[in-house]
């Protein structure tokens, strides 16, 4: 766990209009090996602001970016809030998904390359023998953000759980995975086993989960839970936050990624329980194969949508082939996702940090990250003067200083 330090600076004073009005800045600093972060809030009679910025001591890869800023302003005039909300996630500019075949059943492939994020089932085996503490914090070590993967609507017949849960839990095969059965997902029982896995991955160090089988819930029969799909769409949202708050109780920078369904953000506590999502195949089909379906356009519009609520996106396009390859990049970077290529096996630990085969020309990457970097930075300093402007300051009245507690 962290280390966090507090300090308080009060600042009061008379005003001839309002001698009630009092201004409170609070400083936060929190310092891991990993991160370092401060936040400064202002609360007075008209409202809260917020300014958080996180810089990540990221060494290891050279196209690295380093700062996270969020800016968040609540202000009531005449009854009603004004919010402004700015998220420049800068962290990540890159990631790797990696599910299997282990090279020398270690993370030290991954470890070693150049990749900002990096998503690794539980377990090595995929069963019980899973990554110790000291592996994950190797990783770590890099500058790298390591995801466990876990599945939370189906289970595979290899997972240690499987002769655990019972039969009645089990709602059949998932296509083309005949080891795999979908779960209902919303019974208590199976809240055990979700819960199981989120302590593991907290033991182990994980700094969040990548949730997968999301898509249980619109595959299954729309009777399976006696209701309608749309009921099990919000019993599914209602697991993700339950995990999410689960975990965050324990560890509160814990992250929350599921996997698929981005039309899940049009229910009630799925923006509020995510800090990001991955999204299969949102350009380019497994394998080789333009997406241009309905639902292609419908994923892309809901992962947008979810961008623009202030949530990291991660792509995952299967493809093989430069052309595809390129495809998959070249949209997943203009949307402002994050993409990865690799195959459906995910086995495999690309040797380029952007993606599997990547044709983008690293000097004009570099100029864009620098521009979009400039752009960010002004959008800021606005949004700060905006802020400013707002906030009514008192005529008269003293700092007290700022002191580490």
């Amino acid at each position: 766990m962290a280390k966090q330090h507090a300090a308080t600076v009060r600042y009061t004073g008379s005003n001839p209009v309002d001698s009630s009005h009092t201004h409170v800045a609070e400083l936060c600093y929190e310092q891991s090996n990993r991160n370092r972060s401060c936040k400064c809030a202002f609360k007075s009679r008209r409202g809260f602001f917020a300014l958080i910025v996180q810089l990540a001591e990221l060494p290891s890869c050279k196209w690295r970016t380093l700062v996270q800023f969020q800016l968040r302003a609540h202000f009531r005039k005449k009854g009603e809030t004004m919010r402004i909300l700015l998220l420049v996630n800068l962290l990540w500019s890159s990631w790797v998904y990696v599910l299997s075949d282990y090279r020398n059943d270690s993370l030290q492939e991954i470890a070693q390359s150049c990749y900002d994020l990096a998503v690794v089932d539980l377990a090595r085996d995929g069963s019980a023998d899973f990554f110790t503490e000291s592996e994950i914090q190797t990783v770590q070590a890099t500058g790298k953000t390591v995801l466990a993967y876990f599945e939370i609507g189906a289970i595979e017949d290899y997972r240690p759980e499987w002769d655990s849960v019972p039969d009645d839990l089990k709602l059949g095969a998932v296509d083309g995975w005949s080891s795999e059965q979908y779960v209902a997902y919303w019974d208590e029982r199976w809240w055990t086993v979700v819960k199981g896995r989120v302590d593991q991955a907290l033991f182990a160090g994980f700094d969040g989960a990548y949730l997968d089988m999301i898509v249980t819930y619109e595959e299954i029969p729309d009777t399976s839970a006696g209701t309608n799909r749309d009921d099990l769409a919000q019993k599914m949202v209602d697991l993700i936050a339950r995990l999410s708050s689960y975990a965050k109780s324990q560890q509160p920078d814990f992250l929350v990624f599921p996997q698929n369904s981005p039309e899940l953000r049009l229910f009630d506590g799925y923006l509020t329980a995510i800090d990001g999502i991955g999204v299969e195949e949102l350009y380019v089909r497994a394998t080789n194969r333009p997406c241009t379906l309905s639902w292609c356009y419908e994923n892309q519009a809901n992962t947008a949508a979810i961008l623009a609520a202030g949530k990291t996106v991660l792509t995952i396009d299967y493809a093989t082939t430069p052309e595809m390859v390129d495809l998959a990049v070249t949209q997943s970077t203009a949307a402002g996702f994050i993409p990865f290529v690799s195959v459906l096996s995910l086995d495999i630990v690309p040797d380029n940090c952007m993606n599997a085969v990547a044709l983008i020309n690293l000097t004009t990457f570099t100029w864009y990250r620098i521009i979009l970097i400039a752009l960010n930075l002004i959008v800021l300093l606005i949004c700060v003067y905006y802020v400013l402007t707002i906030i009514k300051t008192p005529k008269t009245g003293k700092f007290r200083s700022l002191r580490r507690r």
